[in-house]
């Protein structure tokens, strides 16, 4: 990650933070990465028993299993899709997608 920051001369010190400070527990539980402040001026609506988590389990596809109607799910898909083609970069958002190319590629 350094690397592609442009970051030279990283310690062994700072890398040991910046990992500690990115995991998905850490961030979920930052008030500078996880958005809560924003309920504090009312930006986001409340979820499911008042709770308006910016992270929330930690897993791929996790946004399918909350109240996306069927075709807004298409559109988010296909949009992020589209954009992940145009960076060039060979990019598997999905458990299944990776999953299904798996099997193609185990069956020919």
């Amino acid at each position: 990650m350094a690397a592609f920051l442009g970051v030279e001369d990283l310690t062994e010190e700072e890398a040991e933070s910046v990992a500690a400070a990115t995991t998905f527990e850490a961030m979920r539980a930052n008030p500078l990465t996880n958005y809560r402040h924003w309920d504090d001026w009312g930006l986001r609506a409340r979820g499911k028993k008042g709770r308006t988590d910016f992270f929330r389990k930690g897993q791929v596809g996790d946004y399918e299993n909350h109240s996306l109607e069927r075709w807004t799910r298409d559109e988010f898909d296909r949009w992020i899709r589209e954009g992940v083609e145009a960076t060039g970069i060979a990019f598997k958002y999905s458990v299944s997608e990776a999953k299904k190319e798996e099997k193609e590629k185990a069956e020919s």
